[in-house]
């Protein structure tokens, strides 16, 4: 869902490609989950190994951006390879409120995957019923 958000908006996409090879960061001192648990200016949210959340919105559009570039011929299958088994150490962090063009996008990303969440919990709750 996201890859097409990003696919098809040449402004984003050329934005989100200006990170490579970074890996994003959502820098929230108050999300655990989408976040790092901690604000950018902490000096713990330069390293991985200090990071007090899961930061899966960040690994989320590190993977989009990937998957972008390969689609378009701006990586090759085993640089692309290389780079998905080393995303911890390749490189340090971009922090995503330096994206101010994602601000609103994040917010509607988070929206929706607690959406989907909530669909995939009901669905198994009900499987499980039955």
């Amino acid at each position: 869902m996201y890859i097409l958000q990003f696919s098809q908006n040449e402004y984003m996409k050329k934005k989100l490609f200006d990170t490579y090879p970074k890996l994003l960061v959502e820098a929230s001192p108050y999300d655990r989950i989408w976040g790092i648990g901690l604000d950018r200016y902490q000096e713990e949210a330069w390293s991985e190994s200090t990071w007090r959340g899961l930061n899966l919105l960040g690994y989320i559009l590190t993977d989009v951006r990937n998957e972008l570039m390969k689609d378009d011929g701006m990586m090759v299958d085993k640089q692309y390879q290389v780079i998905v088994n080393n995303i911890p150490t390749y490189t340090k962090p971009l922090f995503l409120v330096e994206m101010p063009f994602v601000k609103n996008e994040i917010m509607l990303l988070k929206k929706r995957i607690q959406m989907l969440l909530l669909i995939l919990t009901y669905v198994y709750m009900c499987t499980y019923i039955l």
